[in-house]
């Protein structure tokens, strides 16, 4: 509910096209005694993160630098992300096995497979190895493909690539 509030207090509307199946999921992101569901999206925005966790709560999965930023880092760690450390293929090993653990409790958790962010017109090449967890635990997984529109036409104003600032 705190990520509806945000996006409305940004003035962001949310619209939700096509089937919603995340509605077991509990407020908190878990749901007892179920395989938790692995939410894999495309990412153009910081934005995204609070729009995902609007319709689907759950954990994030994301870079290892996050942890460290002001305000952000504190909400991310509180929310139960798994931090990856980027270029460090032996701590993907670890990495897959907090996913399996989380997923095995009941959590839901959200991965953005392409590893960046884009300007949404297209998708970049996908991470396969973040979605292993799902493979080994039998999690169902939820594909989101996520636009931005401003006007009623798709937007890249949202975007967070290149050189752009996060509060830009």
């Amino acid at each position: 509910s705190w990520s509806a509030r945000l996006l409305r207090w940004l003035g962001v509307k949310l619209v939700i096209e096509g089937g919603r199946q995340a509605d077991a999921v509990h407020d908190c992101g878990i749901t007892p005694d179920a395989v938790g569901r692995l939410v894999v999206s495309n990412h153009i925005s910081a934005i995204d993160i609070f729009a995902l966790n609007a319709v689907i709560p759950c954990a994030f999965v994301a870079k290892a630098e996050i942890a460290k930023w002001p305000v952000f880092g504190m909400i991310a760690k509180a929310a139960g992300t798994i931090f990856i450390e980027r270029g460090n293929k032996r701590a993907l090993v670890g990495i897959g096995n907090n996913m399996q653990q989380a997923l095995q409790k009941g959590r839901s958790l959200l991965v953005f497979p392409e590893g960046t962010t884009s300007d949404g017109t297209k998708l970049l090449k996908l991470h396969a190895n973040l979605m292993e967890s799902a493979v080994r635990t039998d999690a169902p997984v939820l594909p989101v493909v996520l636009e931005y529109k401003s006007g009623g036409s798709r937007t890249t104003l949202a975007s967070y690539v290149g050189d752009t600032g996060l509060f830009e």
